[in-house]
């Protein structure tokens, strides 16, 4: 059976959508697969998602929306993205909430990216991320601590503090490469 090549493609502020994104790597290289993983806002120019049977984009949201980068990346590629079996993850705190109304905020956030970019992927999804108080700044980590307090989650400021799913993480890998065809073999050359 020939290995399907996957783009996995992320934004990511300070460091949780990368570890999430290379974990996705991690358990498709472990199915067989052959994966690249980018940073959107770093790819090199001569990049092409063409040469890919399957691409799943991640992004957070901070500040209430997904990276510039990724924005610009998604509406580069949109064409292609929407002719090729693909998948979009989107990280944040909400999506990790135990209220109702944060969750539904968290996949509002998808659903304006999608709006945004034109981009219409098979498969999305919300994943908690991680507050990383000790990263931020002296603002982001007021107004973080604060929009975490409001959704009853981790306000302890002296820590990071991980809100990551992991079996979340592999089942929606496991549902993405579900809506990725195989390759059909290539016939082997006969010897004359």
């Amino acid at each position: 059976m020939s290995s399907r090549r996957i783009l996995i493609a992320y934004a990511t502020s300070y460091g949780q959508t990368a570890k999430i994104a290379g974990r996705m790597a991690d358990l498709l290289m472990a199915s067989g697969e052959a994966v690249t993983l980018v940073n959107a806002g770093h790819h090199p120019r001569d990049f092409r998602t063409g040469e890919f049977d399957a691409v799943i984009i991640g992004g957070s949201i901070i500040g209430g929306r997904h990276q510039r980068a990724l924005v610009r990346f998604v509406r580069a590629h949109r064409a292609l993205l929407n002719a090729t079996p693909s998948a979009f993850f989107s990280v944040s705190g909400s999506a990790a909430s135990h209220l109702a109304t944060e969750r539904a905020k968290a996949r509002q956030f998808v659903h304006d990216f999608l709006d945004m970019t034109g981009w219409h992927p098979g498969l999305t999804e919300t994943i908690g991320g991680a507050m990383a108080y000790t990263k931020y700044n002296p603002l982001i980590r007021w107004l973080a601590r604060r929009g975490a307090q409001a959704a009853g989650g981790p306000t302890d400021t002296s820590r990071d503090h991980e809100e990551t799913d992991w079996s979340r993480v592999e089942r929606f890998v496991q549902a993405f490469i579900q809506t990725v065809p195989v390759p059909a073999e290539k016939p082997a050359l006969a010897s004359r």
